[in-house]
């Protein structure tokens, strides 16, 4: 009985190492793949632009609508593959944020900026709502961006044309609180806990299918939890999400 246990029990520390060593490779695999794709993607993007400003000649009005439509394709592959970096970071526990003075406005109207063509191309009414009052938080910009691009990518994708999005941000108590409201389809209860899980994408109807890995609200889980804060979402199906996150404020002197 002592050898049959004995051996069950090497036979699971056998299994237990071989998927530590599997897990290993994923994650030297996810960051090989990733630095490697970005030479052509930037190949792509680069020769795409020189095409697109007309510095190898004249084109006609097709040409240029074929070409922009490859550098949407290029920047969404770009973004893909920044997921993935992100992804093997955090896997190599090597994920972190670099927190200065921030004014959250500043970060907000650039974001919204940013994403003002793509919501200007599916006719969505995109508002910002960030008062310019709101106290200095101490975060990391570029990944405070990098939330609100998330959210606002997710909005844009899933709410069909004519619809609305709302970027609220306001104070709560000792929190700095975001929310990205849209008029989409919303999310079905039984899939909210699914959102924030890695390469979790929810198999959504026809009007609300979005190209990605599922990484995008896992990082930005991962991004506001490194700050202190929170991040979920409210949904109704057929009536629009919510999506929100908070972020401490600084203590008062």
């Amino acid at each position: 009985m002592e050898e049959a246990n004995a051996e069950k029990i090497s036979l699971q520390q056998e299994q237990i190492d071989t998927l530590k060593q599997v897990d290993a490779l994923k994650d030297q695999f996810l960051g090989i793949l990733s630095h490697e794709l970005r030479t052509p993607i930037n190949a792509i993007t680069g020769f795409g632009s020189i095409l697109d400003d007309e510095l190898a000649g004249a084109l006609t009005g097709r040409q240029h609508e074929y070409i922009k439509k490859m550098l949407e394709g290029a920047e969404n592959l770009m973004a893909l593959v920044d997921d993935l970096l992100d992804l093997a970071r955090m896997q190599a526990g090597r994920f972190s944020v670099i927190p200065q003075r921030v004014f959250f406005t500043e970060v907000a109207s650039k974001a919204i900026e940013n994403l003002k063509p793509l919501a200007d191309r599916k006719h969505l009414a995109l508002f910002g709502e960030i008062p310019v009052d709101l106290p200095p938080v101490m975060a990391d910009p570029q990944r405070l961006g990098q939330v609100l691009s998330n959210l606002l990518n997710n909005a844009v994708s899933f709410t069909p044309e004519g619809g609305q999005i709302r970027v609220r941000a306001f104070i709560e108590g000792e929190w700095l609180r975001c929310e990205v409201k849209d008029t989409g389809v919303g999310i079905a209860p039984e899939d909210v806990p699914k959102l924030f899980k890695r390469f979790s994408q929810l198999d959504m109807t026809a009007t609300r299918k979005a190209r990605g890995t599922g990484l995008g609200l896992s990082i930005s889980k991962a991004i506001v939890e490194a700050h202190g804060g929170q991040i979920g979402v409210e949904s109704e199906l057929g009536k629009g999400s919510t999506f929100w996150f908070t972020l401490p404020l600084p203590p008062r002197l």
